[in-house]
């Protein structure tokens, strides 16, 4: 009779994955794509990249968000909702995929924690410290880390094979050690709590300037109408950063305590029920824990009026809005004008 009912247990877990799959991963995955690439065609339309190492930092995260998405997110969709699983049925795919997803997530999440490293840097009230915030720099940093990441990453494609288990083909690590160095170091420090711990300490440090710059009324400060705007354009990017950091903290916290906890218990014996109830357990958090790539678009949106006028004012001046309109010498004037009205609003 136990027996019955555990089976029937599995199944419903089992089933209630398949439902999740298909009812949010798929959405999210769908949204954040199209998120991301709004926000690609945003920015590199305003080009606030070219010269804020912030705008910079959110462009270079886009990219890697949706390499995260498609393949975290998206092949665990087909895996789950329609029994597809791309990394059994080619051994050059088992072997990159893991490196290409660790790839994007670390340097997504490098990203983020550069962001709410500069938006502390570019909102403080030190000369010092606001010098730091430069776009030659930010380049630099991100060329270093791309190549620390991908360095890092050759082991995975080494280590990575397709392997028999009960007759059925599967991609593993197939090196113990290095196995027990992306679980117990890797999962756990590189993508949960070292960006935790960053995140966490600068925005709430961002936070106190922002508040304390707010709350002062007897400091007057005189400045040149250029340097307005780009004041203007730090505080509405920190901002933008400010609410992305929330989101990441509410979403990368029960992935972080999940991933404690899988790693702790891995070598104690449990019961064919209890591993079904924590894979569902463990399915909900994972795929929460993607919001992560898939909400900054979203974020930057409700975060900031200005972005919300953008990116209105960005996909109007699209071509495809534009392909049937007489070109002439007026309406690239026009066109130009509004583009630098653009840059100078942000």
């Amino acid at each position: 009779m136990n027996i019955t009912v555990n089976t029937s247990s599995i199944s419903q877990f089992q089933l209630a994955s398949r439902y999740l799959s298909h009812t949010f991963a798929l959405p999210l995955c769908i949204v954040g794509i199209l998120g991301n690439l709004l926000n690609i065609i945003v920015f590199i339309k305003l080009k606030n990249y070219k010269h804020n190492a912030s705008s910079f930092y959110i462009l270079c995260k886009t990219f890697y968000d949706l390499l995260a998405l498609v393949l975290g997110l998206g092949l665990r969709v087909l895996d789950h909702s329609f029994q597809i699983d791309l990394s059994v049925k080619s051994r050059f795919w088992c072997r990159i995929r893991l490196a290409l997803l660790e790839f994007g997530v670390f340097n997504s999440l490098t990203c983020l924690c550069l962001q709410s490293i500069d938006a502390y840097f570019s909102s403080s009230p030190s000369v010092t410290l606001r010098r730091k915030s430069q776009i030659q720099t930010a380049r630099y940093i991100i060329f270093a880390f791309a190549c620390f990441w991908f360095c890092h990453q050759i082991p995975s494609v080494i280590f990575q094979d397709l392997i028999s288990i009960k007759g059925k083909p599967a991609c593993r690590t197939t090196s113990k050690h290095y196995s027990q160095y992306r679980n117990y170091f890797v999962v756990i420090a590189f993508s949960t709590i070292i960006p935790l711990i960053i995140i966490g300490i600068f925005g709430f440090l961002t936070y106190r300037q922002l508040h304390a710059a707010d709350s002062d009324q007897h400091t007057v400060v005189v400045v040149h109408r250029r340097s307005a705007r780009l004041s203007h354009l730090t505080k509405q990017i920190t901002n933008m950063i400010l609410v992305q950091i929330m989101i990441v903290l509410c979403c990368e916290t029960p992935f972080a305590v999940v991933q404690i906890y899988t790693c702790a218990t891995k070598h104690i014996s449990k019961s064919a029920l209890q591993q079904a109830e924590e894979q569902l357990i463990q399915m909900v958090v994972v795929t929460c824990n993607y919001s992560t790539f898939a909400s900054s678009f979203y974020c930057y949106y409700v975060a900031s009026k200005r972005f919300r006028k953008q990116t209105i004012e960005v996909l109007t001046l699209c071509p495809w809005h534009r392909k049937n309109q007489p070109i002439s010498s007026s309406s690239e004037t026009t066109g130009n004008i509004l583009n630098q009205q653009l840059l100078t609003q942000i």
